[in-house]
């Protein structure tokens, strides 16, 4: 049986917000992961009062423990 982990990391200039998700698809697993380094992000700002900017948006899934897909996207 497949199964599917995802790493989701936004960069900040303070921190890097990172969530993570398992699941049989790979699909349900990056939202969950994406909504869960979101939901960090949003957290940190309310504590510290900023609206941070995004610099980086990494994405890396892995199927039974090797690495599948790797997508880093750069934010101008």
């Amino acid at each position: 049986m497949n199964t599917y982990s995802v790493s989701a990391q936004i960069v900040t200039p303070h921190t890097t917000h990172i969530g993570t998700a398992v699941c049989r698809s790979p699909k349900k697993a990056a939202e969950l992961a994406k909504s869960r380094a979101c939901d960090a992000l949003y957290r940190w700002d309310y504590e510290h009062g900023h609206c941070s900017s995004i610099g980086i948006e990494w994405l890396v899934i892995s199927r039974n423990g090797n690495v599948i897909h790797s997508d880093e996207t750069h934010i101008a």
